[in-house]
């Protein structure tokens, strides 16, 4: 009746305890180099993002963090061997991975003629771009392989994305289909003389239930529609379970059900595959600039183009017929929703058959979560902003994606 797509962002992996955030990253990248640095016999140092050009006493610094600031602070002292790593140092306590990828965008633009005429200058970029995937795809296997993820935050997810299916949950539309469906199949055991011709046991639990409630009662769809609205169904609907993942981890497979099905599409790639390499650039063929773009006829500019690189896999196709299959809700687990995916984003909220976004949100505190930021978010990736408020659920039948009592309880823990 209606699939479930589990989409999953890099606030899943934050969630389960894994440090896979931009400054995780950046934080642990800036203590090898320092380690590095300190374990070298001479006042010199140099890797494949950047070197030192003159000696550096080492007791000049106290720990990383220092190191870090020196080397951005000085840098008529520093021979910048990837400018783009170099340019997002700087950015460390600021920035998220979508600030990442729009920095990258950014920088194609800053690239256009006539401001920089120069074939190597968008060359020079792409590589240093991908000697960030290569750091980042290091560091995450390492700190995946090293993270033993706590149970409360499994049963606790778990109880999320196998919850019933809340029919307050959908939009005015979705409901509407799903009435028509129920109406259709219970029709002619409706009233005080039934059709004693048609078999009950096709009807599922729930529509049998609904019979039940109404026995010798005649009422029709608009009656049905009110009733339904405030019901929950549960999965003997075989509501399945699809995981969309923009991670390149498998923390997913914490929740598969081979019985039920399940699914997952990595549309982003996965760590260390040939098959289903990583994607990581920019994804928003909706801003105004990305024309301008695809006009200079240097393929170069499309190399990190998201949507591009889908073209390498089958992920974007199977995504497509799970869409176009049947009516389908979303739910939003630590996916900011960002511009740097709106392209698929929109592909998925806007289409026909979605009947429902559900953001689970980070708590912070009692009072702060993330709601509204998620919200804002995704409404920038709807064109109609009718369909975004019937389908986006409101905050007061949503809930965090770990309570609060939880993050407290595995914290004291570790």
């Amino acid at each position: 009746m209606v699939n479930r797509i589990i989409l999953i962002g890099n606030g899943f992996d934050l969630a389960h305890g894994i440090p896979t955030s931009y400054w995780d990253f950046m934080d642990n990248y800036w203590k090898n180099s320092f380690t590095e640095f300190y374990s070298k016999n001479d006042n010199l140092f140099k890797n494949e993002e950047f070197e030192t050009t003159q000696h550096i006493s080492k007791s000049t610094f106290k720990n990383h963090k220092e190191f870090l600031k020196h080397v951005v602070t000085y840098t008529s002292l520093i021979k910048k061997v990837n400018e783009f790593f170099f340019k997002l140092s700087i950015h460390l306590d600021k920035w998220d991975w979508v600030d990442v990828e729009t920095a990258y965008y950014d920088e194609l633009l800053f690239s256009k003629p006539p401001i920089r005429t120069r074939q190597q200058d968008i060359v020079k970029l792409n590589k240093d771009f991908e000697k960030v995937k290569d750091l980042l795809e290091k560091y995450l296997t390492k700190v995946v392989d090293e993270t033993i993820i706590n149970r409360q935050i499994i049963t606790a997810v778990k109880s999320i994305i196998r919850e019933d299916l809340f029919l307050n949950d959908l939009s005015e539309n979705g409901l509407s289909q799903i009435t028509d469906e129920i109406y259709g199949r219970i029709k002619p055991f409706i009233g005080p003389e039934p059709d004693k011709n048609i078999d009950p046991d096709f009807l599922t639990r729930f529509e049998r239930e609904i019979l039940k409630d109404h026995i010798n009662f005649e009422f029709d769809k608009n009656y049905l529609f009110k009733y339904l609205r405030n019901k929950s169904i549960t999965n003997d609907l075989n509501i399945s379970l699809n995981f969309l993942t923009f991670n390149y981890t498998d923390i997913e497979d914490y929740y598969l059900k081979e019985e039920n099905d399940d699914s997952v599409i990595h549309i982003h790639g996965q760590l260390n595959s040939e098959n289903n390499p990583i994607i990581f650039g920019y994804g928003d063929e909706l801003d105004d600039s990305y024309k301008e773009i695809e006009k200079l006829n240097n393929n170069h500019y499309l190399d990190n183009v998201k949507s591009i690189n889908y073209a390498n896999t089958n992920n974007y196709k199977r995504l497509l017929e799970l869409v176009n299959s049947g009516l389908f809700q979303v739910y939003v687990l630590g996916h900011s929703c960002g511009n740097s995916d709106r392209t698929l984003l929109n592909t998925i909220f806007e289409h026909d058959n979605c009947v429902s976004i559900k953001p689970f949100f980070y708590q912070e505190t009692e009072v702060n979560d993330d709601y509204l930021k998620i919200y804002k978010n995704i409404s920038r990736n709807f064109n109609d902003k009718a369909k975004l408020r019937d389908r986006v659920v409101n905050k007061q039948f949503c809930r965090p994606m770990i309570p609060l009592d939880i993050q407290k309880a595995v914290k004291a823990a570790r």
